[in-house]
C-alpha cells in the first residue's frame, strides 16, 4: 500500500529541548521539516553568523523566511509570557539599539510560535528548538553533533 503524503503530515511529535538549566517540551511536524525548509534555516543562521561578525543588523525582510518555516514545524510548545515587542531605535551617529515596546503576550500566557512573535523571541532559543529538532530526526541513533548540512553525525 502507496505512503499518503496528507497522512504523513499530521504526524506530531514531541521532545524536550534543554534551555539552560530548564527543559521545555515542544511539538513538531516531523514531515514537514524538508530540505528545502532547512536550507532556509541555515541560510539564516549563516547571515546571523556574518552579520555579527560584520556589526550588520537584521532586517525583517531577512528573517521572516526561517521564523515561517519554524511555525510550519513546531505545532506547540512550553513557552510562556510575558513578551515584549523589541522596537528599534537609531540615533544620529546610525547606532540601532532595541528598546523594550508594547506587550505582545502577557505573563503566564503561552506564546504561539507564530512568525509575528518569534521576531522578539530569543534566537538563542529558537536555534535550540531547531538543533533538538534535527537530532530527533537523525537516523543516528547516537548522534548528537550537528554537521554544516544539518544533519548529525556520531561524535566518536
Amino acid at each position: 500500500m502507496p505512503i499518503r503524503i496528507a497522512e504523513l503530515t499530521q504526524e506530531r511529535r514531541r521532545i524536550d529541548v534543554k534551555v539552560g538549566r530548564e527543559t521545555m517540551w515542544v511539538y513538531y511536524k516531523p514531515h514537514e521539516m524538508t530540505p528545502a525548509k532547512e536550507a532556509i534555516f541555515s541560510r539564516s543562521l549563516t547571515l546571523n553568523r556574518i552579520r555579527d561578525e560584520s556589526g550588520e543588523e537584521a532586517t525583517t525582510d531577512d528573517e521572516l523566511p526561517a521564523l515561517q518555516m519554524f511555525a510550519d514545524v513546531v505545532v506547540d510548545w512550553d513557552v510562556e509570557g510575558p513578551l515584549y515587542a523589541r522596537v528599534p531605535l537609531t540615533d544620529d551617529e546610525g547606532t540601532t539599539t532595541f528598546e523594550i515596546g508594547d506587550e505582545l503576550v502577557a505573563e503566564g500566557v503561552k506564546i504561539a510560535p507564530t512568525p509575528d512573535n518569534l521576531l522578539h523571541i530569543s534566537s538563542r532559543l529558537i536555534a535550540l528548538t531547531m538543533q533538538a529538532i534535527q537530532k530527533d530526526l537523525s537516523l543516528d541513533p547516537k548522534a548528537d553533533k550537528p554537521t554544516n548540512g544539518g544533519s548529525f553525525r556520531r561524535v566518536k
